[in-house]
């Protein structure tokens, strides 16, 4: 794809195009307003990408679990968005929409087994580092919460047909279990 109004490819994961906007670039004085520091406010922008990359991942991999086709993976802004093949099922999006938040809490788990091992660091690299770490695990905790809301934008609005769909299940095991 070239450069245009929908963004640039920068990668192909699995065989999916990454395709970034350049609105993804406004992350970075937000990021310097909060750091003060442009080595601790690149860290920030990149490690929000790489979480919201990472987020995205988790809905393309299990779109592919689920037999779904998987089109393309964009970030705008501050978001992201995985286009799949639209699920026949309920279920199958049920799942997709999970796989996202599941890809969150593996960064989050990543990054706090990551500081309970890491020896102290130098001052230096932690003014670098530290911002990373807040985007992964305080942020990645804010971002997962408002993604799960109900809303219908949000993964939340088809995740929590989880509920529902376990009752299903359970019902029936008890019937014809």
């Amino acid at each position: 794809m070239r450069p245009g109004a929908r963004g640039t490819r920068i990668l192909r994961l699995g065989g999916v195009a990454v395709v970034v906007h350049w609105s993804v670039l406004l992350m970075l004085p937000v990021a310097f307003a909060a750091t003060g520091r442009f080595l601790g406010a690149l860290a920030a922008t990149l490690a929000y990408f790489g979480l919201i990359l990472a987020h995205e991942t988790g809905h393309a991999l299990m779109a592919r679990w689920r037999g779904l086709r998987v089109i393309e993976i964009n970030l705008v802004g501050f978001h992201g968005r995985c286009i799949f093949q639209q699920p026949r099922h309920l279920e199958d999006h049920i799942f997709v929409a999970w796989g996202g938040a599941l890809a969150q809490a593996a960064v989050l788990v990543a990054a706090v087994l990551l500081l309970v091992v890491m020896p102290r660091l130098p001052a230096g690299l932690a003014q670098v580092i530290g911002p990373a770490f807040f985007v992964w695990i305080p942020i990645n905790l804010l971002v997962l919460a408002i993604n799960l809301l109900p809303i219908r934008t949000l993964d939340g609005a088809v995740a929590w047909g989880v509920v529902p769909m376990l009752r299903r299940r359970w019902r029936n095991a008890r019937r014809y279990g």
